[in-house]
């Protein structure tokens, strides 16, 4: 009985990020496509990637009430002041208008800052536009979450 109870807790487990994705339009998982790419481009420090996901004409207003643009932002990275190690996202969610798509969620982030370690969440607003055949962040808001 108990091995029984064990595979089918294995499948379940197993199973669960498909009917996940199953709850998302096609849009969504579009975008939540280039959020996953967005957030594996952070951890991995790559500067290329992100100017590339990251629209042009991106403002975010910062948890320090700083708005930047897409090249104050990524500057940081670039310099080599910011090196993340782990960026992940819990409670994303997406809504869809047309070519207009907001994410909210926590984003989490872990690394050093001029080699002094930080350890931040944040609560996110991100918008989206599509252009063209890609989705792209062009605004995002975030909001510094106590410990």
């Amino acid at each position: 009985m108990r091995y029984i109870f064990g595979a089918v807790l294995l499948a379940c487990l197993l199973c669960a990020p498909a009917f996940g994705q199953a709850r998302y339009s096609k849009e969504q998982r579009e975008v939540l496509a280039v959020l996953n790419d967005w957030v594996d481009a952070l951890t991995k420090n790559d500067l290329g990637r992100l100017e590339r996901i990251v629209g042009d004409d991106y403002l975010i207003t910062t948890s320090e009430n700083t708005i930047l643009n897409k090249e104050q932002d990524l500057s940081p990275i670039k310099t080599g002041d910011v090196k993340f190690q782990t960026v992940s996202t819990q409670d994303v969610n997406i809504r869809v208008f047309g070519k207009t798509a907001i994410v909210t969620g926590i984003g989490l982030f872990k690394g050093t800052y001029k080699a002094r370690p930080f350890d931040i969440r944040e609560r996110f607003t991100d918008v989206y536009v599509k252009r063209g055949r890609r989705w792209q962040p062009v605004a995002s808001h975030a909001t510094r979450l106590q410990p």
